[in-house]
C-alpha cells in the first residue's frame, strides 16, 4: 500500500512541476512579466463580475 501512495505522490509532483512547451526559456525565467502580461489582458476580476 505505501508503494502506491509513493508512486502517487510522484505522479502529482509532476503534474505540480509542469511548464507548458510553447514557453520559451526566458520566458519561464522571466515568469513575473508574462503573470502580469496575463493579468492585464485578461482581466479576470472583471469576467467574475459580468457572470
Amino acid at each position: 500500500m505505501k508503494s502506491n501512495r509513493n508512486s502517487d505522490m510522484e505522479e502529482i509532483k509532476k503534474l505540480l512541476d509542469y511548464q507548458p512547451s510553447w514557453l520559451s526559456d526566458e520566458e519561464i525565467e522571466n515568469a513575473d512579466s508574462e503573470m502580469e502580461y496575463f493579468f492585464v489582458n485578461f482581466p479576470l476580476h472583471e469576467a467574475r463580475a459580468n457572470l
